[in-house]
């Protein structure tokens, strides 16, 4: 097969694979790796896409953090960023952005619930519950001063 039908087809399966979601660049490379196809047919698809404004990391980035934002502490979605490739600049950026904008959740409300869900008392829990709980809380990524706050 040629590079014209290698690029062809390299451009469908991005286009099929974001009808259905968005992906990061890197996301979508992986895939047309997997796909089997070359270093430089993926560089003309993503060109491509990228060029029909189909792929924004940063863009991806803020729903991400936006919509994640009640549910997970800020590091654990840094953590997923990361491991779905988008550089670190991208992400603080981003991260910025919908602090600015209003669009995160308050952390110290979301361990609050957190707790809640998980019938923790304050007033009443032992010290064996509370170090349970502190280590619950820091296994889902937040910080130990907002722990401290919230306990």
């Amino acid at each position: 097969m040629n590079d014209e039908e290698n690029l062809k087809k390299a451009k469908f399966r991005l286009l099929g694979l974001l009808q259905r979601r968005p992906y990061t660049e890197y996301q979508l490379r992986t895939k047309l790796s997997a796909s089997g196809f070359s270093q430089s047919v993926a560089d003309e698809a993503m060109r491509y896409v990228s060029e029909l404004g189909l792929t924004d990391d940063l863009e991806y980035c803020r729903n991400y953090i936006a919509y994640s934002s009640s549910r997970k502490s800020r590091k654990r979605m840094i953590a997923d960023l990361c491991q779905k490739g988008v550089p670190k600049d991208v992400i603080a950026e981003a991260m910025d952005s919908v602090i600015n904008d209003g669009d995160m959740a308050d952390e110290d409300e979301l361990i609050r619930k957190l707790m809640q869900k998980r019938h923790y008392d304050a007033s009443s829990a032992t010290f064996e519950e509370k170090q349970k709980m502190k280590a619950y809380l820091y296994g889902k990524g937040f910080d130990p001063d907002a722990i401290g706050r919230c306990l």
